[in-house]
């Protein structure tokens, strides 16, 4: 349903680009159909939270599914993420994506998990391999997305983490050689040292 969706949006001119997470079920489909469509962007929507990763990321998914969201944020909050698996799982989720023919034209990631404490770093240290892919959706709230322990959605609270904020470095300034952003990130999330 959400493929139809996007679909008849682009045809109907309200779309111009979208984001697929590339272990979901309909990812093919949305390939399939961004390839018969060049005009059509298509980006990848990078997981850590839904499904089987593509790698054997043991910490990331016990049992072979990955963590649920409040698992995996707890751990970012704890700075216990494994950096590494993250690392892999993302260059396994991009060389999936390229293995269709495709070039990511963006990134960006499920439940706003590519800016995370833990995660961030790691989006940017494997871009830097992949200078084709020179887009990056942060998001810019309107409100702190990360306020209350007990928020809407169960969110784990990370004061001033995730909040309205100008602009932050680009991945330019952090080495990438022409990644921009195209929302603003708040300034305290950084990529490790």
């Amino acid at each position: 349903p959400r493929n139809e969706g996007i679909v008849e949006a682009y045809r109907g001119g309200c779309v111009r680009s979208a984001t697929a997470i590339v272990n979901g079920r309909a990812f093919c489909e949305i390939a399939e159909f961004a390839r018969s469509e060049p005009s059509f962007g298509l980006g990848i929507h990078f997981n850590l939270t839904d499904g089987v990763p593509l790698t054997s990321a043991k910490l990331l998914a016990p049992g072979s599914r990955f963590r649920p969201k409040r698992e995996l944020w707890s751990m970012a909050l704890g700075d216990a993420l494994p950096k590494e698996e993250i690392a892999a799982e993302l260059r396994a989720q991009i060389d999936a994506f390229i293995d269709t023919g495709l070039m990511p034209t963006h990134l960006d990631g499920h439940n706003h998990i590519h800016v995370f404490p833990g995660v961030w770093g790691a989006v940017v240290d494997v871009l830097n391999d992949y200078p084709q892919i020179n887009a990056v959706r942060l998001p810019r709230e309107a409100a702190a997305v990360i306020d209350t322990p007990a928020s809407a959605d169960g969110v784990p609270a990370l004061p001033g983490t995730i909040a309205p904020s100008p602009p932050a470095v680009s991945l330019a300034e952090m080495g990438h050689p022409k990644a921009a952003f195209f929302r603003a990130l708040a300034d305290d999330i950084r990529p490790e040292a």
